[in-house]
């Protein structure tokens, strides 16, 4: 039984790309043809196939030159028709290197004139070769003159030749000029005609322009898309911007900005004390009875421990062992500022990672994959810039943050401060369910927060130190009380400008001085990769 054989399928001819050295090519094609009143894809298809060796058909001419309109052509309704009937200079979208390289291929197509001359020249000098040897040889055998003679019609018949080549050769470099002039001029015509386009839109846009001069709803909405566009074009321009400090670590506040936002922050706490009426408690602090229940200041308590690791009593008791130096408020500014370092720059805030996003942590990991961890970095840098600069965030999350940490905080001090006449009167001006406490924390609280996040785009770690009772006083990298509440210093910076306007005077402290109680604590600052080494 015989059996089937398979049929095997011819390849598949491999799909024809154009390149750009060949569109120019066909432009040039199509220009020419304008202008010399020339079959245009006849001539194409012959002058691709001698530049470059390919055969194109018409099919691919028309997909070629409709993929240019749709890319580089004039915005508008328009067809490749338009194309074919304006040349070249209908595709507004090419630049002066596009638009060169047809000039270049347009001087490389042979004019047909020069082309019908010279075949003309050689057939004619051709046939009077023949005649003027037919001659010659009539003569030799005929007449009677010398042999000279003959030489001498040889002679005059050679230079007769070199006198048409000379003259033939002027022809062309005339003709060869003629070209790049013509050239020029349909450049020029191009240009032209694109400046005329341009000029009747505008002459059409003056006319609709003084047609709606009257016209109150169109100017409104004209306004607004101008306002639309130029807060795009701002927005534009904030991100590179942006792009370029978060491409060269720039993002972060410089040190004198940190400094001074620390300084304010420790005035603002200082204000804020003076404000309030100081309970000293007559019990220990981490106990007190309320409603027959004993409940535990865990907060203060804490703070306590970070301030001078003892609990909050024993901490008044410096009171009452120390000279006058150390007063309750003095130890009241230490605990709160003791209690912003750990609701603020011990917080999780701004958690924008907080919700769980399996998608977001894919495109994570193939972007660290791909680009490498510093992109990833950087691109982390913008959108949080991004984030944190949004209108919502500014006046809403932080506001809302700032008020609620400022009533935690007033409500962990509850057993040790309370608001004043001056307080009370003040907050019942603004508003009456506020707590008057709360209110003298919360725009400390939102400076506090917009520190930490400008101080999340530096790519380093801070951490806030509270220096202990009885060490060593440095006056290279700390402010004694009266000198400025902040013991946080710019280190190898305030050495060389502590006679430059802005920065503090220090004052003479004895050699050998002690700290008694740390009001403010200093910040300091590790890369990343350094934080986790010590």
């Amino acid at each position: 039984m015989a059996r089937r054989l398979k049929r095997r399928s011819s390849p598949r001819p491999p799909r024809f790309r154009w390149q750009r050295s060949e569109i120019h090519i066909l432009l040039a094609c199509l220009d020419y043809s304008l202008q010399q009143n020339l079959e245009f894809e006849n001539a194409a298809i012959a002058h691709i196939a001698k530049r470059t060796g390919k055969q194109v058909t018409a099919k691919l001419i028309q997909s070629a030159l409709k993929k240019e309109t749709k890319d580089y052509g004039r915005a508008g309704p328009w067809t490749v028709q338009h194309l074919l009937s304006e040349g070249s200079a209908f595709l507004e979208g090419y630049c002066d290197a596009d638009r060169e390289n047809i000039r270049e291929e347009i001087s490389r197509i042979e004019p047909p004139q020069i082309r019908y001359w010279l075949r003309n020249t050689s057939v004619e000098s051709t046939s009077r070769s023949r005649t003027l040897s037919l001659n010659r040889r009539q003569r030799s055998e005929t007449s009677t003159l010398p042999n000279h003679s003959t030489a001498e019609s040889v002679s005059s018949d050679v230079s007769l030749q070199r006198t048409n080549n000379a003259g033939l050769k002027s022809e062309v470099g005339k003709l060869r000029n003629l070209r790049e002039r013509q050239d020029y001029i349909f450049t020029l015509s191009n240009r032209l005609s694109a400046a005329e386009y341009e000029c009747a839109r505008i002459q059409e846009s003056a006319i609709k322009a003084a047609e709606y001069r009257d016209d109150v709803v169109m100017q409104r909405d004209l306004r607004y898309e101008n306002s639309v566009l130029k807060g795009q074009l701002v927005q534009m321009t904030s991100q590179r911007r942006m792009i370029t400090l978060a491409s060269t670590g720039s993002l972060a506040p410089s040190i004198r900005t940190i400094w001074q936002e620390l300084e304010c922050m420790a005035t603002d706490i200082e204000d804020a004390c003076a404000s309030v009426d100081i309970t000293i408690p007559p019990a220990p602090t981490d106990l007190s009875t309320h409603g027959g229940q004993e409940v535990k200041h865990t907060e203060s308590e804490s703070w306590s421990l970070r301030v001078a690791h003892c609990s909050l009593d024993q901490l008044f008791e410096l009171i009452s062992t120390t000279d006058d130096s150390v007063s309750e408020s003095h130890i009241m500014k230490a605990i709160i500022a003791a209690g912003f370092s750990e609701l603020v720059f011990e917080s999780n805030f701004p958690d924008l990672l907080a919700k769980e996003s399996p998608m977001l942590d894919q495109y994570r990991k193939h972007l660290l994959a791909e680009a490498g961890p510093q992109t990833l970095q950087q691109l982390e840098v913008l959108a949080y810039k991004s984030v944190t600069s949004e209108k919502y965030f500014l006046f809403h999350i932080l506001q809302t943050t700032a008020k609620n940490l400022a009533i935690k905080l007033s409500s962990a001090l509850a057993h040790l401060i309370s608001p004043n006449d001056d307080t009370i009167i003040g907050a019942s001006e603004k508003d009456h369910d506020e707590n008057p406490v709360a209110s003298l924390f919360t725009e400390t609280f939102i400076r506090a927060l917009k520190l930490k996040q400008e101080l999340a785009l530096s790519g380093s770690k801070y951490r806030l130190v509270f220096f202990q009772p009885g060490e060593l006083f440095n006056p290279d990298i700390m402010f004694r009380d009266g000198d400025g509440d902040s013991a946080f210093v710019p280190m190898g910076v305030l050495a060389r400008k502590q006679a430059t306007k802005g920065w503090p005077r220090r004052l003479s402290v004895e050699k050998g001085a002690r700290i008694k109680l740390c009001l403010f604590p200093a910040l300091y600052a590790k890369r990343k990769e350094e934080f986790h080494h010590g």
